[in-house]
C-alpha cells in the first residue's frame, strides 16, 4: 500500500466518504440525523487522502468565546481519526497540524479539545497542551438547600435564547476563556441534538436573565449533568443550584464540570470533587504551540460536543 498521502479540507461533495471513514474508524454507525446534525457545514473538516479515498479526518467546530477578555472566534478540535487500514503512518499528527495551520491563516487564535487518553500522545506531538485533569464536581439527590425554580423541557423562545445570549456575553466579558452561548450555538447544541432532551431554567426580570442553565439525565448511571449554568446574578445562581433536586427525573446524583467559574456557589450546596475526570488540551494555531491557561476559566459539559 502507498504511503503517498494528500491533506485538504473536506468539502460538501466528500462528506459522505468522510463520514464512511469515521465509521470504520470507530467501528460503529450512528443515525443520519447525527451525522447532519456534527457534520453540518460549521464543523471545519480535514482529511488525509489516499488517491481519492479518505483515510484520516480532523473536525474544528468555531465557537464565539472570550480570550484573554477579548471577544474572539475559537475552535472545539472533534472528531479526530485513521482509518484501521492506515495508521502507523503518523497520520494523526500530519493532518493535525496541517488542519490547525490551516485554521491559523484564517485567524483563528485557540483550539482547545476533550481528548481521550488514547488520543493525548497523537495531540502532543502536534504541540498540543496538556492542562491539568478537569475533575468533576458531584453531590448525591438532596445534598443542597431547596427552590422552586421552574425546570422545563419546551424549548425556549426565541426571545428567551437572545436574552442568554446577553447573559452569556457579560458573564464571559472579563474571563481569560468562556465559550460564548449565542442563540445560534444554543439552538444548535441544545435543541436540535437529535435523540437527546434536555431540562432548561433560567431566572430574571423581563428581557434580562441573571442566570440560565441546562441539565441532561443520564439514565444509564441515574445520573443528572449540569451541562451549562451561567450568569452574573450570583442570587439567580443561588437560586438556580439549589433548584436542581426539583427535575422529575429519578437521578441519584448530581454532577458537573469543576472548571465553572461558580465552583465555590456549587461547593456552598454540597457539591465536592470526585474521582471522574476528562483531559483538556490547548493550542495556539498560528504556531503550533501548546497554551497553559492557569485561571479564568470557565469550561462547562456543554463546551464539548459529547454530552
Amino acid at each position: 500500500m502507498s504511503d503517498t498521502y494528500t491533506f485538504a479540507e473536506v468539502g460538501a461533495a466528500q462528506r459522505q466518504e468522510f463520514i464512511l471513514s469515521w465509521e470504520r474508524s470507530f467501528q460503529r454507525q450512528l443515525p443520519t440525523p447525527v451525522y447532519d446534525w456534527i457534520f453540518n457545514g460549521t464543523n471545519l473538516l480535514f482529511a488525509a487522502f489516499t488517491g481519492p479515498d479518505i483515510c484520516a479526518g480532523y473536525g474544528l467546530y468555531p465557537l464565539e468565546a472570550v480570550w484573554q477578555g477579548t471577544p474572539s472566534r475559537i475552535l472545539l478540535c472533534n472528531n479526530v481519526f485513521v482509518d484501521p487500514a492506515h495508521q502507523g503512518k503518523m497520520l494523526f499528527s500530519r493532518l493535525g497540524r496541517f488542519a490547525l495551520r490551516a485554521a491559523g491563516e484564517r485567524g483563528f487564535p485557540l483550539a482547545y479539545g476533550i481528548p481521550n487518553q488514547n488520543a493525548v500522545p497523537g495531540h502532543r506531538r502536534v504541540g498540543w497542551q496538556l492542562q491539568p485533569p478537569v475533575q468533576f464536581l458531584a453531590r448525591r439527590r438532596g445534598g443542597g438547600s431547596k427552590s422552586n425554580v421552574g425546570w422545563t423541557q419546551a424549548a425556549p423562545s426565541a426571545q428567551t435564547l437572545q436574552a442568554v445570549e446577553d447573559c452569556s456575553r457579560r458573564s464571559a466579558s472579563d474571563r481569560t476563556f468562556s465559550v460564548v452561548k449565542t442563540s445560534e450555538f444554543f439552538r444548535w447544541r441544545y435543541l436540535t441534538r437529535p435523540g437527546i432532551q434536555y431540562w432548561y431554567a433560567s431566572l430574571g426580570s423581563g428581557s434580562r436573565i441573571g442566570a440560565y442553565a441546562v441539565a441532561k439525565y443520564y439514565a444509564d448511571k441515574r445520573c443528572l449533568h449540569i451541562i451549562d449554568l451561567d450568569g452574573d446574578d450570583t442570587s439567580a445562581i443561588d437560586s438556580l443550584i439549589a433548584s436542581i433536586d426539583t427535575i422529575s427525573e429519578p437521578f441519584e446524583y448530581v454532577n458537573l464540570w469543576s472548571t465553572t467559574a461558580h465552583r465555590s456557589l456549587f461547593e456552598q450546596q454540597g457539591f465536592a470533587s470526585n474521582d471522574e475526570s476528562n483531559m483538556l488540551i490547548f493550542i495556539r494555531p498560528s504556531d503550533l504551540k501548546g497554551v497553559s491557561v492557569d485561571a479564568g476559566v470557565h469550561l462547562v459539559l456543554g463546551d464539548n460536543d459529547v454530552y
